[in-house]
């Protein structure tokens, strides 16, 4: 008497850049000074991973739109610091050149 063997049916495996991808947004979110290139390096690999799962059928959609928001996140914080700094720079100096 032979009984069925019942399989599990597996689940489509994750894209590996979704997962570099949201680690990296998360990274760029919580170091400094490299925030800037993590957040773009992030969002680019978003954008590869959801072409990928698209065609392909894997999993982490999810993933890859959590790298892209927090490296967006990350882009536009680091951004608004720059320019925050080189209006206070420019300030500082014009200050200092008038004679204050």
């Amino acid at each position: 008497m032979n009984t069925p063997i019942h399989q599990q049916p597996q689940a489509p495996a994750t894209n590996g850049k979704a997962i570099a991808s949201m680690i990296l947004g998360i990274v760029s979110l919580v170091i400094p000074y490299v925030g800037l290139i993590t957040g773009i390096i992030a969002m680019v690999l978003s954008s590869s991973s959801k072409k990928e799962i698209a065609r392909s059928g894997q999993a982490g959609h999810g993933m890859a739109t959590a790298g892209f928001v927090t490296g967006l996140i990350a882009v536009i914080l680091y951004g608004i610091f720059i320019i925050c700094v080189l209006i206070f720079g420019i300030t500082l100096a014009s200050l200092n050149s008038a004679g204050y």
